[in-house]
């Protein structure tokens, strides 16, 4: 009872100095001071923002850039050609760009309080942050950052007008890039009537960093195929019954994995847990600062509550997988040989779950018009035999 009574105790001034620390750093910020955090065109030293003149005239390109009309991929493509690095050595993203350009700390502003107890509320926690004039020099005029603002708006309100499609590109991931082997996403380009919009999938690599090439495929030729590949693969009674065969053997063999991950979370969690309690102790006997105490607790915990959500998610797929029932080959085939039917009739985000059940990804031609291999999740690599025209099913 005493050791419950004292981890009560423990616990509400772990919160206490949390609470005192965070009131520090938003007095802090009214003063316009920064809180700490690494920042593009800016050396954190002493806890002062410095301007960092290599990485500041990249900053001021970048604004520069959106003023002349270039949309975020553009301006990444120009840097990354160039091999431009970001403050951790990476490659420029849209969203590393878009972050920048609407970052007020480049106009002399401190930006405080978006998000409250991140750890625990993530995103529900966003609120409306205050604005301060900080000590901390300026990159760009107010001027200049006025144009981009403008530009910005412009673009979202003729983003939100253009956004008439309402489908769903159900490949979206599982169908790969025939150059880096990156996953897809949309594209969309006009039709010369102006009356509608031709859909594609374009590599994401270059959609995000510009790092290959468009690679474009054309949506409705690719789903059209695989379609039609699924269609002859699940009439096939072998392949049905690989199917029910791997169903089988995902009960029988899924213990044991799951078990080891289950142990290895929770050994995990054992020793954030000891960690947390020695940190406890170090503060209790004076041995590390209320503030550094409270920086190391908060992400402590916010490591704690993770661990524990995957502990308990291991566990429920185990209670799962020990209740389910034996598969039953008729509803399997049945629900195969219906997959068309199935397929018209579901929505968009059905038919993406039918056909993610099924497939693992598909690999084009370089000539992106025929299908190069098609994996399936039920199968191992060559587990088919290959199709007329070259490509495999696997």
């Amino acid at each position: 009872m005493f050791i419950s009574l004292l981890s009560t105790f423990v616990g509400y001034e772990r919160a206490s100095i949390i609470d005192r620390v965070n009131s520090g750093m938003k007095k802090r910020a009214e003063e316009g001071h920064w809180n700490g955090g690494i920042v593009f065109g800016y050396d954190n030293i002493d806890k002062q923002l410095v301007i960092n003149v290599k990485e500041s005239l990249l900053v001021k390109e970048i604004f520069s850039l959106r003023t002349e009309g270039l949309g975020y991929k553009a301006i990444v493509n120009r840097l990354n050609e160039r091999g431009e690095v970001t403050k951790k050595g990476k490659a420029f993203s849209i969203s590393g760009v878009k972050l920048i350009l609407q970052n007020p700390v480049y106009i002399g502003m401190v930006k405080w309080g978006e998000y409250k107890d991140w750890n625990k509320n993530r995103r529900k926690g966003k609120s409306d942050p205050i604005y301060v004039q900080g000590v901390h020099a300026p990159i760009i005029s107010q001027e200049l950052w006025e144009k981009v603002k403008k530009m910005n708006e412009v673009q979202n309100e003729t983003y939100s007008t253009n956004r008439n499609f309402k489908g769903e590109l159900f490949l979206t991931g599982i169908l790969k890039c025939p150059q880096c082997g990156a996953g897809t996403v949309m594209h969309k380009t006009k039709m010369r009537n102006g009356e509608g919009y031709h859909f594609y999938y374009m590599c994401q690599g270059y959609h995000s960093k510009g790092t290959c090439k468009t690679n474009l495929v054309k949506k409705d030729v690719v789903e059209q195929k695989v379609l039609t590949l699924i269609s002859e693969m699940v009439r096939d009674k072998e392949i049905v019954n690989q199917i029910i065969k791997k169903l089988d053997g995902d009960k029988q063999n899924g213990f044991e994995p799951l078990i080891k991950e289950l142990e290895i979370y929770q050994s995990k969690l054992e020793e954030r847990l000891a960690k947390q309690k020695k940190l406890d102790k170090d503060y209790f006997d004076n041995n590390i600062e209320a503030s550094l105490y409270s920086r190391l607790s908060i992400s402590l915990q916010s490591e704690i509550d993770r661990f524990k959500q995957k502990v308990n998610v291991k566990k429920q797929e185990i209670n799962r997988l020990s209740n389910k029932e034996d598969i039953d080959k008729e509803i399997v085939m049945a629900a195969l040989l219906n997959f068309n039917e199935l397929f018209h009739k579901a929505t968009n985000e059905e038919k993406k779950m039918l056909v993610r059940s099924l497939i693992k990804e598909v690999r084009m031609e370089r000539n992106r018009k025929e299908i190069n291999k098609i994996t399936f999740w039920f199968s191992s690599d060559n587990a088919l035999p290959s199709k007329e025209g070259g490509g495999t099913l696997s």
